[in-house]
């Protein structure tokens, strides 16, 4: 079964996270009927889990494994930043 994150704007957070992870990622918070959504580097659907992954697309829905991890760490610096000065982090999430 196939899932998604319902439309609409939700706050996110930069948090630390441990296990796999081991450092600081964002947070998709108040998502109804879900917990732990991270934003975070991958190359395919199977690297979500049901989490957002972000990267360079390359063929077939997949990431370009070489970069994804470097888009991942700048993003999570910018939105880190964000945070420490005081500003309201949200996602918009759209049907298609």
């Amino acid at each position: 079964a196939q899932t998604a994150i319902p439309a609409g704007k939700y706050k996110v957070t930069v948090e630390y996270r441990g296990g796999h992870f081991n450092r600081k990622v964002p947070v998709v918070n108040n998502v109804p009927y879900f917990t732990g959504i991270l934003i975070h580097n991958g190359t395919t659907e199977k690297s979500s889990a049901g989490c957002i992954i972000v990267g360079k697309k390359l063929k077939d829905g997949q990431l370009d494994g070489k970069t994804t991890r470097q888009i991942s760490d700048k993003l999570t610096e910018k939105l880190l930043q964000a945070q420490n000065a005081g500003k309201e982090l949200s996602i918009k999430i759209v049907s298609l």
